[in-house]
């Protein structure tokens, strides 16, 4: 099948990715600045700030996929943002001078972006198409993308990545709300009506498959068919963990929070209707299309019997 590099591939969604890759029938390699095992990957050190032995692992390639980027759930101090934009932009446009010194460049490369690209849509869908937003994570998510845009590799085709809200065990955004719902907290944030675009990681790991493998190109949204509003979600991961209704945190009360770590409001009490018209276009069948199933898949630790049924559709 070929060889698949993965920037980025020692943490939870690499993780997801080298297992898929791997069980595709590639021989995979993960780019790891501490050199970190990674099971059923080669690890090769790189340099993400430049070039070096590294590039060598790209030639004869048939894919590379970077996933790099700090995690945006820590307090925005101006060295976090530093380190949220440099973490992207920076790591791109290393991978894309590596693929464009190739001799024989990978055959294609998927890099990671974002659907905060959108912005607050309110009860507007948006796909592909819609344009980006004039916030932080709007003007960032687009000059990441313009760092793959900009580089020179005239054989590869480039395919970027939205990836939302991505759940499994692991994974920050998924820990986190699994913690506060069995706190009895996991009630709505404000009105709860903003839209959360979720998506499985095993849905996300095979649609990174799906984006080597086939023919497209461009933006690709890593989202669930059907992205839900705060309040059904949380009802959700309630009825999945075993927890009673909680009351709405209070707008004023996240925006309490938000303004402590240096966040837009936005971050939480806004959302993103956004929905992956070029993969269901280009026939992608999602594993996980409910999120009740999604949850189920992913909460583990839970008697089957303290769950409930959601009360919201």
């Amino acid at each position: 099948m070929g060889r698949v590099v993965i920037a980025g591939g020692t943490g939870f969604l690499g993780r997801a990715a080298v297992s898929e890759f791997k069980e595709a029938g590639y021989d995979v390699v993960v780019l790891s600045r501490s050199g970190k095992v990674v099971d059923g990957a080669e690890v090769v050190r790189w340099d993400p700030n430049g070039a070096g032995d590294w590039y060598s692992t790209l030639e004869g390639a048939h894919a590379v996929v970077n996933l790099c980027g700090e995690s945006l759930l820590q307090r925005w101090t101006p060295k976090a943002l530093k380190a949220i934009r440099e973490s992207r932009l920076g790591t791109t446009a290393v991978i894309g001078a590596a693929v464009g010194a190739c001799k024989e460049p990978p055959k294609v490369w998927v890099n990671m972006s974002a659907v905060g690209f959108y912005g607050n849509t309110g009860q507007r869908e948006v796909s592909e198409a819609s344009p980006s937003a004039n916030d932080f994570l709007g003007k960032l998510c687009q000059e990441w993308e313009d760092e793959v845009d900009k580089a020179v590799t005239p054989a590869t085709r480039k395919v970027k990545v939205r990836g939302g809200l991505i759940l499994g065990q692991g994974g920050q955004p998924y820990e986190t709300l699994c913690k506060v719902t069995k706190m009895f907290l996991g009630g709505p944030l404000g009105s709860g009506a903003q839209y959360m675009p979720w998506i499985h990681v095993r849905d996300f790991a095979r649609l990174l498959l799906w984006a080597v493998q086939g023919d497209v190109r461009g933006a690709v949204n890593a989202t669930a068919p059907k992205p839900v509003t705060n309040a059904v979600f949380m009802d959700a991961m309630r009825a999945a963990i075993g927890r009673p209704p909680a009351p709405p945190a209070p707008a004023f009360a996240v925006e309490s929070v938000c303004k402590a770590m240096g966040w837009d409001p936005n971050m939480l009490l806004g959302g993103t209707r956004a929905v992956p018209a070029i993969p269901l276009a280009n026939g992608f069948e999602f594993e996980f299309g409910d999120l009740h199933e999604a949850l189920r898949d992913i909460v583990d630790d839970v008697p089957h019997a303290w769950r409930t049924q959601p009360a919201s559709a």
